[in-house]
């Protein structure tokens, strides 16, 4: 088992925290689905976040990350579902709305260390 590195880019600001999960392809649905299988959180960068899972076992993943701007250790949502904190995905697929598929964002992770990018996206906001 080796640590998973979350390299998260992107973020708006530095205020709040980066909360990652990792995923199998049978969990990997969008936040509030099935439990990932590992998480961590970490405090929000102005140039970026570094968030380590530790302890995780060789297979293939998938992570999701979320800037929880306001610390309510949750991804907020309209009223419609729409995210209102920035959000993304491990090899930072393109996705508008929607979740990529399991294959656009997975990886795998061996016995080594493995180190993952994602850069966040905030529907309808620009960097301040």
């Amino acid at each position: 088992m080796a640590r998973v590195l979350v390299d998260v880019q992107g973020q708006l600001h530095g205020r709040g925290s980066v909360i990652v999960g990792l995923y199998t392809e049978g969990g990997f649905r969008r936040f509030g689905g099935e439990p990932p299988v590992a998480s961590a959180k970490a405090r929000a960068g102005d140039q970026g976040t570094l968030v380590v899972l530790e302890d995780i076992p060789p297979g293939v993943y998938a992570a999701a990350a979320y800037h929880d701007e306001n610390d309510n250790g949750r991804l907020d949502l309209t009223s419609v579902g729409v995210p209102t904190e920035g959000r993304g995905y491990s090899n930072t697929p393109k996705t508008g709305l929607s979740v990529p598929g399991f294959a656009d964002a997975s990886f795998t992770h061996g016995d080594g260390e493995t180190r993952v990018a994602i850069v966040l996206a905030y529907l309808g906001r620009n960097k301040r």
